[in-house]
């Protein structure tokens, strides 16, 4: 039971963005997951939605649970309170990139881990200075940290000169 409500707090929070929490008095933000008692959502406001196994969904049995797609849910929450950072820790950091080249990086580091730059796309990916989880649909391979900043995502004028400016604040 402790798994499945793991997998319902990470998944849903995760999509939502709510794994920060913004203290209304202060204005800091606190990572939810790095808190050990601390409930996602009050337990009165709580539905439980869980995966259910594709076998199950094909066949004229009753549906069964995907406790693999929970297990995995749940590590990565313990992983995740177990090795937060601070939130001050979300420098960019040129060591994160190793090139082979100019034009594009062999590996790139995340904080669970490196990865070939062509292995991250359709990975989901953890961005620790928004607290939110992003699909890697397309790579781009002449855009580094410090390329210039287009602006493009931004409906305001851009007030950054690089990617890394941009994500800094």
């Amino acid at each position: 039971m402790m798994k499945s409500k793991s997998f319902h707090e990470l998944f849903f929070n995760g999509v939502l963005g709510k794994l920060y929490h913004i203290t209304k008095s202060s204005g800091v933000r606190e990572k939810i997951l790095a808190m050990d008692n601390t409930a996602f959502w009050p337990s009165t406001n709580m539905y439980m939605l869980l995966p259910m196994s594709q076998e199950s969904s094909q066949s004229t049995e009753s549906p069964c649970i995907d406790w693999k797609t929970i297990d995995s849910c749940f590590s990565v929450a313990e992983f995740l309170k177990a090795n937060h950072l601070p939130m001050g820790l979300n420098n960019f950091h040129k060591e994160g990139i190793q090139r082979q080249d100019d034009k594009k990086p062999e590996k790139i580091h995340l904080v669970d881990g490196s990865y070939g730059f062509h292995d991250l796309k359709d990975m989901i990916v953890f961005a620790i200075h928004t607290g939110r989880f992003y699909y890697v649909a397309e790579l781009v391979n002449d855009a580094t940290a410090d390329s210039p900043f287009d602006g493009s995502y931004d409906s305001a004028k851009p007030s950054y000169n690089t990617y890394t400016d941009y994500f800094k604040k």
